[in-house]
This record gives C-alpha cells, sequence and structure tokens, in this order.
C-alpha cells in the first residue's frame, strides 16, 4: 500500500483488483519489476523472470508477538486456523518480522531483543521460512551494533524494511542513547546488499542529539534515479516542560547510505509537556514519482493529551487531517496510517480513542479531508489494544489485526471481522506484545 517494501512485507495494504476479464497494468514500473492484472482479473507480480499471482490471502499467514513466531497454513478456515511454533532460535522479544519481496515463500527477517550488550539477539534470516520447522540464523547482534553505534546504555528497535527493486537489500532502523533522558541519543541505518551477511552503519542526525524516534521511518518502493529512497523523522526538546519542539524529517537519497536534513515541519510547536511521539511515516507508492508525498501521524502518547494530529505533505503544502479528537494513538511500528497501493487518496487509520471509546480504525477517500468510522471495538471490545495490522496489494477489502485478544480479519473492508485466533494460545502460549502480522501474499 504505502510502498512497495510494505506492500510485499505486509503493512497495512489496500487497492481494488480488477474486475473479472478487465485489462490493468500499473502506471509505476519499478525497476525489474511491474505489477499488472491477469487476463482473469487478479493482480500478479513479475519477480525477475517469474510472474507470480497475488492470492487470496487466506491460506499461510504469520504472526510475531513477544518471544514467538507463529505460522498457519489455514488462516480462513472456519473454527479458527491451526497455528505453530516457528521461533525456532530466535531469543529475545520479537520486535517485527517482514517477508523478502524477492522470495516471500522461502526468506523472511526478523529482529529480537534481550537488551544491552547481547550477542544472542538482533537481525535473524530464515531462508527455509515453508519449511516444516524453519531455521533462523542470526545475522546482526546487538553487541556489534553497539560497537558501530556508540553508547549502549539507552537502545530500542525501530523497524525493518526490505525493497522490491534490488534483489538481497535489507534495512532497519535502531537508535542507542546514554541514561540521560534529554541527551544523547542518536538515530542509526544499517542497511545490507547481500542479504545480511556484510552491514553498512550510517548516524541519520549528526546535528546534535533527539528525544523522538518510534517507528516513523520508511522507505519509497520505486526507484528514484536508479536509487532507494529511505526516510525517518525526529523529534528535539526537553522531557517534561511546557516547550518548543523542533522536529525533523531526514531522508537519505542514496539507500541509506548517507542522511541529510529534507524538511523541518512548521518551524517550532509548543506543546504543554513532553515530546509527541510518531510510530508511522508513511510515504505513498502511487502519484508520488518524486518521493515528496507523505503521511505522519503524532502525539503527545506519554501524557495522554488530547493533543493528536495526523499531518499530509502534498506539493509542498502541510495539512492537519486527523481522523478525529483522540487522546493517543497506536503505539506501534506496523499500522497507524497507510495509503492505497494505486491511490495515494485512499486511506486507512486505526487510533486510540479513549479508554471509554476504544480503538477506532477510519477510512478516507480524499486524502483524510473526511473520514469515516468503520466501528472496531465492537468487535475487540474495550481495554484491547491493537498491535499490528496487515493486508493484501491492491485488496481494499482485506484486513488482519493482530490485538490483545486474539487475532482478527475482515474480507469487507473492516465493516465485520472473523476470529483466526484458533489454537494460539493452546499451541504457542499466551499474546505477547505484539509487533507483526504477515499474510503470505502469493496464496
Amino acid at each position: 500500500m504505502p510502498d512497495w517494501t510494505n506492500v510485499l512485507t505486509c503493512d497495512v495494504q489496500m487497492g481494488a483488483r480488477a474486475a473479472a476479464g478487465a485489462a490493468y497494468v500499473a502506471d509505476v514500473q519499478m525497476g525489474a519489476r511491474a505489477i499488472a492484472a491477469n487476463e482473469t482479473g487478479i493482480y500478479a507480480v513479475t519477480l525477475g523472470n517469474t510472474i507470480y499471482d497475488i492470492g487470496a490471502g487466506l491460506r499461510t499467514v504469520y504472526v510475531a508477538t513477544g518471544t514467538h513466531v507463529g505460522r498457519t497454513r489455514d488462516f480462513g478456515a472456519g473454527g479458527g486456523a491451526a497455528w505453530t511454533d516457528i521461533t525456532d532460535a530466535i531469543v529475545g522479544t520479537i520486535c517485527d518480522m517482514v517477508l523478502d519481496p524477492w522470495d516471500p515463500k522461502n526468506t523472511a527477517y526478523a529482529f529480537s531483543r534481550v537488551g544491552a550488550a547481547s550477542n544472542t539477539s538482533g537481525l535473524w534470516k530464515t531462508t527455509n521460512l515453508n519449511a516444516a520447522a524453519p531455521v533462523w540464523v542470526l545475522k546482526k547482534t546487538i553487541t556489534s551494533m553497539e560497537a558501530d553505534g556508540g553508547d549502549a546504555s539507552r537502545q530500542n528497535y525501530t523497524k525493518l524494511a526490505c525493497s522490491i527493486n534490488w534483489e538481497n537489500y535489507i534495512a532497519f532502523f535502531y537508535y542507542f542513547g546514554d541514561a540521560t533522558l534529554n541527551s544523547g541519543r542518536r538515530m542509526w541505518c544499517w542497511h545490507s546488499h547481500d542479504g545480511g551477511n556484510t552491514w553498512t552503519a550510517a548516524r541519520i542526525y549528526n546535528g546534535g542529539t533527539f528525544m523522538k524516534w518510534r517507528g516513523a521511518a520508511n522507505i519509497l518502493s520505486h526507484e528514484i534515479g536508479g536509487q532507494l529512497y529511505l526516510y525517518c523523522a525526529l523529534g528535539r526538546g526537553t522531557y517534561g516542560i511546557a516547550q518548543y519542539c523542533h522536529y525533523y524529517i531526514m531522508r537519505s537519497i542514496d539507500h541509506g547510505h548517507t542522511w541529510s536534513l529534507w524538511l523541518t515541519p512548521w518551524g517550532n510547536w509548543t506543546w504543554a509537556s513532553n515530546i509527541p511521539s510518531f510510530y508511522t511515516l508513511d510515504v505513498p507508492y502511487n502519484d508520488n514519482d518524486d518521493g515528496d508525498s507523505l503521511y505522519w501521524p503524532l502525539c503527545n502518547s506519554v501524557e495522554h493529551l488530547a493533543t493528536y494530529r495526523t499531518y499530509r505533505l502534498r506539493d509542498g503544502v502541510w495539512a492537519n487531517v486527523q481522523p478525529a479528537a483522540v487522546s493517543q494513538m497506536p503505539n506501534y511500528h506496523r499500522h497507524s496510517i497507510e495509503a492505497s497501493t494505486h491511490d495515494r487518496d485512499r486511506l486507512y487509520c486505526f487510533v486510540h480513542i479513549s479508554a471509554a471509546a476504544g480503538y477506532r480504525l477510519y477510512t478516507s477517500i480524499n486524502g483524510g479531508t473526511n473520514w469515516t468510522d468503520l466501528g472496531l471495538t465492537s468487535v475487540l471490545g474495550l481495554g484491547k489494544v491493537i498491535y499490528a495490522s496487515a493486508g493484501l496489494p491492491y485488496n481494499n477489502q482485506l484486513f488482519y489485526a493482530l490485538a490483545t485478544n486474539g487475532i482478527f480479519y475482515s474480507i469487507d473492508g473492516g465493516a465485520s471481522w472473523n476470529d483466526a485466533t484458533g489454537n494460539w494460545v493452546a499451541a504457542i502460549g499466551a499474546f505477547g506484545t505484539g509487533r507483526a502480522i504477515t499474510p503470505m501474499w502469493l496464496e
């Protein structure tokens, strides 16, 4: 949806399938890839010299939550899916999981953490994901990252990203900082061109330290001038006082090798307390040839103040397009707001209204000018948290949601929901702090 990294590694993806018998060719050709609908109206993706149909999305699905990765091969089965644990050697809390867009049936990456100075956690890879018992191999340890990034007393993971344009490309974002809240935090980007065998580290912001980052990083799905564009949003200020906050959107136009300040939105922005958090930076795929359009939700989620804003950048103009007066936004990496694969004005946005009103799923067809509440709370119940969401390329009706109380999906654009929790608790255990739900989009 927002970019073909996330389309094929499964953030929330939306778009409409062509009608049966219709002929459609995507308006953007992407390096070695092209997206099109075949003569039966089913969208297909070209990987190298092979064309694969995009499937129904109700067979193989992966979920990463807590310290486990689970898989089902019958996600849409009546009565609930049958899940198996495929965590293998992964150690620690699993922060993220993505499929390799060049080999999504067999190759995947995951990131786990057990704390600082860890030689047992970090970036993992499997090349036999489709096997009965996939083997995960640790490709980049947190200890080796500390050697690149410096002070390790305060650190956290941000996001993984692959590329549909460059085979074997993988990047991830991670920050390091000292134990003092108002100093010493620095964001880094590691990227590899050989599937994680060798890595290059780049510090994203060299103008000092920052205070907020979270999951606000992304990659543009198509090349510009033969290069990959990556984005990362940062905030600066001082905790606990009314103040001006400074915001920076950093961008790399050389696949993450070097970074520079791209935008400083709004100049200074005064907040009553703390510094707003932001967990999603969505860079639309459609009608974004120059990579200069994006969506960026942010909120003072620590104090839970009514200070949520969703900003849209379009033709150099910022606009606040928030869907509702909310107290906070979902504070996880792989949802919040997403634009349609082939229509940057068609949006879906998850927000948390309040403890009493719960979570809401909103949709917009005009870039956030107007929103429709799809009413997700009636299914999940109050007090339940949406940890992650997902969908399929060019299908604006199919959604997946990982929540504190189960795994759900909708085949009608969020109007109704089905429970796919199945035997998860009995086979794998209680749900942890979930991070990813990932459908295998070829089935």
